[in-house]
């Protein structure tokens, strides 16, 4: 068997199996991991308390004593999950778990790669990457300014893109939650930023939205948002119907009672009679007005986020008529690869 550094591990082919606890794998994971769990999570408690209570020896014999009659199934599960692909295993700390998978896959005729240190050493790499040497470029605008759109659509187009509200599952502000869509944990948060990243050319620009530090419950990490903050910033620049009409086709299909209890939460923020206007306006049915009056309320809060920011910022404004929305989007994005 071949253990390899996590760069390793990363670069080479295969399908990645998590060979932890389905709670340890649900928390967080290395992206584009397989769950394949060498004991459930009741079976890993019984063999931890052992392995306190009266040390490692009697911890493995459970071990084995769990796994053995398992082991004709856990083959015939991976092989059906490889279909004759490499397999790149990990768990915890690249310990037992990993060594006896890897050991069971070689007897079954396979070629197992193992994670060095597993999951402990990828944790290790995604929170000491090296963000400040990237050339960074930040797409800022108001809301409603379509500046996931933009990234998309740049994408599209071959840049390189760093989407942190598709990573957290999040569209980044009261109204931004994804109904019936959960958001990762802060660590998997990380974990996929650092996925990422991996893959990027750093020798090439690589485009991100402006976002506050929170993105829902997802934080970014104070290396990457020190290295937003201080980066080049192209602020999209619409003008304020074209946002209302823009916001009011995305959040138009929402519940009422969702939009009333995002309203809620920014209450404080708006005023309680400011707040009471724009429910009532969505109870009656006036969600126009009402995203007018949010809208106000966010290009204020936004613009007092640019005071506080040291990159320089431009403007980036262009002629939008007779243009319909996406291709709107994709003028500003091709317009955005020639500036940089």
């Amino acid at each position: 068997m071949h253990k390899l550094n996590v760069q390793e591990f990363l670069k080479a082919q295969g399908i990645i199996l998590d060979v932890r606890s389905p709670k340890e794998f649900e928390h967080a994971r290395i992206p584009g991991a397989i769950n394949l769990p060498l004991f459930t999570d009741d079976e890993r408690a019984v063999v931890g308390t052992l392995y306190k209570q009266l040390g490692h020896d009697t911890a493995v014999l459970k071990g084995f004593e769990i796994v053995g009659p398992k082991l004709k199934n856990f083959i015939v599960q991976a092989k059906e999950i490889l279909k004759d692909k490499p397999a790149k295993v990990y768990c915890a700390r690249g310990g037992m778990r990993s060594s006896s998978v890897a050991l069971v896959l070689e007897t079954a005729g396979l070629n197992p790669l193992l994670l060095n240190n597993g999951y402990k050493a990828f944790r290790h790499f995604a929170l000491t990457l090296d963000f400040e040497s990237a050339n960074l470029i930040v797409i800022g605008g108001f809301s409603g300014s379509s500046k996931t759109d933009i990234l998309h659509a740049l994408k599209t187009l071959g840049a390189q893109v760093l989407d942190l509200e598709g990573l957290a599952s999040h569209r980044g502000s009261s109204f931004g939650m994804l109904q019936g869509v959960n958001q990762p944990s802060i660590e998997q948060f990380e974990n996929e930023i650092a996925h990422a990243w991996f893959n990027f050319d750093k020798s090439k620009s690589i485009y991100i939205e402006d976002e506050s530090r929170m993105i829902g419950a997802c934080r970014i990490n104070s290396e990457l948002f020190a290295k937003m903050s201080s980066s080049t910033h192209l602020f999209i620049d619409k003008p304020f119907e074209n946002r209302v009409e823009k916001l009011l086709k995305s959040y138009g299909s929402q519940k009422k009672i969702e939009l009333i209890d995002a309203t809620k939460r920014i209450s404080k923020h708006l005023g309680s009679s400011l707040a009471k206007e724009v429910i009532q306006l969505i109870e009656q049915g006036f969600l126009k007005s009402a995203i007018e009056i949010v809208l106000k309320y966010y290009d204020s809060t936004y613009l007092y986020g640019m005071e506080k920011k040291t990159a320089a910022v431009k403007k980036i404004g262009l002629d939008l008529r007779n243009l319909r929305d996406d291709e709107i989007d994709l003028k500003f994005a091709k317009h955005l690869l020639e500036l940089s």
